[in-house]
């Protein structure tokens, strides 16, 4: 599978193309992708999460900062139908 993402938080931008066999690999990607961008210190803690961890971490800051109410996944893959249903994410290939 293939997913283009487009997020932007505050003062931080996530854009890519991210891939994996499953939506557990590709929330891994961006997860991966997302702590390379981070300081050290922010960096260790996204890379202890699992991928389902990451994502519900990413809705409730995305949450907080936007005063959303959207409700945390309960999977990798209802993270990413999320985010393809609200415009930050778009599906390129299953």
């Amino acid at each position: 599978m293939k997913i283009r993402v487009r997020l932007r938080a505050k003062d931080q931008t996530l854009e890519g193309t991210f891939t994996g066999s499953n939506a557990e690999q590709v929330v891994g990607a961006i997860q991966r992708e997302a702590a390379n961008r981070a300081g050290l210190l922010v960096r260790m803690a996204i890379l202890a999460l699992s991928p389902l961890a990451f994502a519900r971490e990413a809705v409730r800051l995305h949450n907080e900062q936007s005063g959303a109410r959207h409700p945390l996944p309960n999977s990798c893959a209802e993270f990413l139908q999320a985010a393809i249903g609200a415009g930050l994410a778009e599906m390129l290939e299953t």
